[in-house]
C-alpha cells in the first residue's frame, strides 16, 4: 500500500500529473444536471488505461455526486471509465 501511495504522489509531480491537476476543475465544470443527477461525460487524452482510471478516481474524489464518463483513444484502442461519486 505505502509503494502504491509513494508511486501515485510521483506520478502526481509529473508533467502528465500537473496536467491532470490543472484539467480537473476546468472538466468539473462540463458536467451537467440530468434529472436529478449530475452527469459529467468527457473524451480525455491519457497515455493509457491506467491512467485513464486514475484520471476518473481524482475527478470522482473532486465532484460532490454524480456520474462520471470518460472516453479515450490510444492508438487503436477505444477505452472508456465510468465512474460515480455519492457524498452523503
Amino acid at each position: 500500500m505505502m509503494k502504491h501511495q509513494r508511486d501515485l504522489e510521483r506520478e502526481d509531480r509529473g508533467p502528465q500529473g500537473k496536467a491532470c491537476r490543472e484539467g480537473i476543475g476546468d472538466i468539473i465544470k462540463k458536467a451537467k444536471m440530468v434529472g436529478e443527477v449530475m452527469l459529467l461525460a468527457e473524451k480525455v487524452e491519457v497515455s493509457d488505461v491506467k491512467a485513464l482510471r486514475d484520471f476518473g478516481d481524482k475527478l470522482r474524489d473532486k465532484m460532490e455526486s454524480g456520474i462520471i464518463c470518460l472516453g479515450s483513444q490510444v492508438g487503436e484502442k477505444a477505452m472508456l471509465a465510468l465512474a460515480w461519486s455519492r457524498r452523503t
